[in-house]
């Protein structure tokens, strides 16, 4: 059963992908569409997880077989990588132990495309984003929060890690259980 499509304002993302051909010549091989998709039902985030590998380096043989049709179990998994779009519904406001604050075993290159995005710590700390910002999670307990007045739309490129380590103490996946963010099917638009 798919996800609920999520509604906002914003444009679905068109996802094109290369491959080869018989010869080796370089070819287009898949260009799709996609919806948002709400998260458990959310009407302040959406997301949509566009291309994933199962490990790291990946594999470019042919033939294509498209990923995404698959389903997602995490937001990370644990070998490899993948790409998902958020978005944020504005006008929200943060409240300490009310979110959600989660941290991931990956490290994650994120950056806004469109409007603005808070990023708290749980150490009090926060940083907002705009758009051509970058942020690299590096393990670390983290929420987003759009404070602005319009849509905000991330993409975060999500790539398999090790747990974070502070002397003896890991510092694993917390503040969210697998099922709460998984994926069922993909919606085209």
């Amino acid at each position: 059963m798919s996800a609920p499509t999520f509604v906002n304002d914003l444009r679905g993302i068109r996802r094109v992908v290369t491959g080869h051909n018989a010869e080796g010549k370089a070819v287009f091989v898949g260009d799709e569409e996609f919806r948002m998709e709400s998260l458990n039902g959310s009407t302040t985030f959406g997301l949509k997880v566009l291309y994933e590998t199962e490990k790291t380096p990946a594999s470019n043989d042919e033939p294509f077989q498209d990923p995404m049709f698959n389903d997602v179990a995490d937001i990370t998994n644990k070998e490899g990588t993948n790409v998902r779009v958020l978005d944020f519904a504005p006008n929200q406001k943060w409240e300490s132990g009310k979110g959600f604050m989660h941290r991931t075993e990956s490290i994650d290159y994120a950056i806004v495309v469109k409007g603005e995005v808070t990023c708290y710590l749980d150490s009090g700390e926060k940083k907002t984003l705009k758009v051509g910002d970058l942020i690299v999670q590096r393990g670390t307990m983290h929420e987003w929060v759009n404070e602005s007045s319009e849509w905000c739309r991330a993409i975060a490129i999500v790539v398999a890690a090790h747990p974070a380590k502070v002397g003896d103490k890991v510092l694993g996946r917390e503040g969210y259980e697998p099922e709460w963010v998984a994926t069922k099917g993909h919606v085209r638009a």
